[in-house]
């Protein structure tokens, strides 16, 4: 968290998309990228817990309405890939002024949820993921800037497993 700050100030941001996940998604943090002129689009966990409650909340009443709002936008991707199926569906909505903590968030501008169903030998798991941005509902940007994001991570991960046996390791036990 102290970190991220500091390497900000080295990263040209202007006009750059900003990805982080939930621990570097600090009021302190996006203000700084907008500061930057760059865009957000930070991953929202229960280290917020009433923001986080309040967007799942703000989804729950925009999926469970009569009729979805009209500006909620959707997008649903379907991957299959070793054995396994995941069907994504990611919502953007405005980010409402109501929203806990909204005029500290500088720059929010809309609010993401992200639907993973995945089925392996037929048995079917869910999950649902939330993110701030400062970035506009569009809806097909947002998924593929957060398929990129958990690419990176993906990637990060492997070599981590494979070229240094980190999954091995027994030095934390």
């Amino acid at each position: 968290i102290t970190a991220i700050p500091l390497l900000l100030e080295l990263l040209a941001q202007k006009g750059a998309n900003v990805t982080i996940h939930a621990m570097g998604c600090q009021k302190e943090i996006q203000a700084k990228i907008e500061d930057g002129e760059g865009d957000d689009l930070l991953a929202l966990k229960d280290n917020h817990p009433t923001l986080c409650e309040a967007v799942r909340e703000e989804f729950t009443a925009a999926l469970e309405a009569d009729s979805p709002p009209a500006e909620m936008r959707k997008h649903t991707t379907v991957e299959v890939s070793r054995g396994r199926e995941e069907r994504r569906e990611y919502f953007a909505l405005p980010a409402p002024k109501s929203l806990p903590g909204f005029a500290d968030w500088v720059g929010l501008t809309t609010l993401v949820m992200v639907i993973r169903i995945t089925t392996i030998g037929g048995v079917e798991k869910g999950e649902a993921s939330y993110y701030l941005s400062s970035l506009p509902t569009k809806v097909r940007k947002l998924a593929k800037l957060i398929r990129q994001h958990w690419s990176i991570e993906s990637q990060l991960h492997w070599v981590l497993d494979v070229t240094f046996t980190e999954d091995a390791s027994r030095i934390r036990k």
